[in-house]
Order: C-alpha cells, then structure tokens, then sequence
C-alpha cells in the first residue's frame, strides 16, 4: 500500500495502480484495501513505522495529504473511493488534493506498464519478507509464505512472497532493487540476506 502512494506522487494514475494488482490475483487493490483498514489507522502505523525504522519506511507525502482530507475509508462514507453510490468511485475530494500537489511540484503524468508497478511493489515486499528473516521474526520461507496467503491474500497459485521471488529469480530480485534505491532512494535499499543469497546463488527454498 505505500509504495503505491508514491507512485501516485509520480504522476501514475491510481486506478491504473489498482487494475495491475488486481490483474497479478491479489484480492483488493490498494485504494480499496486502504480504504477497508482505516486511512487514519495505516497513517498512524505509518508514523510508527517512521520512528522505528526511520527513512526506509518514510510516508509518502500523498499519504499524509489524503489522511488530512479527513476521508478516513469505509467508515467515512469515502477514501480514496467514494461509497455513497451503488459502486466505488474515486473521491473527489481525494483527486483534488492530488491534483493539486502534482501541480504545484510540477509532476507531470507518468505512464507504467502493469508489470512495471508490480514489480516495484513486489520487489520492496520481498525485501520486507527477508529483513523479517534477517531478523530472525521468521525463521523459515514456508511459514511466510502462508502467511501471506491466509493473511494478506497473496495469490496461492503463485506460492507465497519467498516462492515467487525463486521463481523471479534472487538475483533479479537483487539487481532490481539495487535500480530502484538508485532512482527512488534507501526503501528501496536490499536486505543484507538478499544480497548474501544473490551472490551465492542461494535461494529461499533452497533449489
């Protein structure tokens, strides 16, 4: 979800953002799944987020300017989306601030492919899963793997976050991401495991 904001701080059209992820099977895009949870609950985490981990998990500004638009999601009657309808549609009032914020830093709009926003959005999510490994808060792929499955609704034919990084390839993975932190900065920084696993040829299920 927040590397998706950032993207939309780039000139990418957020529905565009919402197709590409629903296209690759998971459930819910980011708007709608922001807006299900709480604006003002994953704004609040993500402070948290900010004073324990510091610039790796610094919030977009596009967060903040649609958590003080005080359209909290669901709860609200709207968030990224509008909900007094029969269907979801963008919340004017959300579009505005965006538009606006665009304007004023001079961003012009930014066309990506869908894979090209999965895989950005992929690719700091594997890095997540292996400094949660690193770490030592979970010791073995599998038990990431479902969870993020039964948890987060991560497609199950795809095999989890650590299955589908394999299959992508550790060390596309690895230099994918080295391309990343050059243009968008230190979030995007790899884990010490990935780039052990990267130079050795190791991969999380080990084959």
């Amino acid at each position: 979800m927040g590397e998706s904001t950032f993207m939309v701080g780039e000139g990418v059209d957020a529905a565009t953002i919402e197709e590409a992820v629903l296209d690759f099977g998971l459930p819910m895009g980011p708007g709608i799944l922001s807006d299900l949870t709480g604006i003002d609950i994953g704004y609040h985490v993500g402070r948290n987020f900010e004073k324990s981990f510091g610039e790796r998990w610094k919030m977009s500004p596009i967060y903040e300017l649609v958590y003080q638009t005080g359209s909290y999601g669901r709860k609200t009657g709207a968030g990224w989306f509008d909900y007094s309808g029969e269907k979801p549609v963008p919340n004017p009032k959300v579009q505005e601030v965006i538009k606006k914020y665009l304007k004023e830093k001079g961003v012009k709009p930014k066309k990506l492919s869908p894979k090209e926003i999965v895989d950005r959005m992929l690719a700091r999510a594997i890095n997540e899963a292996s400094f949660m490994i690193e770490e030592g808060i979970c010791d073995r792929p599998q038990d990431m793997d479902l969870a993020v499955i039964y948890g987060l609704g991560f497609p199950p034919y795809r095999g989890g976050i650590c299955r589908y990084a394999d299959a992508w390839g550790i060390r596309n993975v690895y230099e994918h991401l080295l391309k990343l932190e050059k243009e968008q900065g230190v979030r995007f920084k790899p884990a010490s495991l990935l780039k052990e696993m990267a130079e050795s040829g190791r991969n999380f299920y080990g084959n």
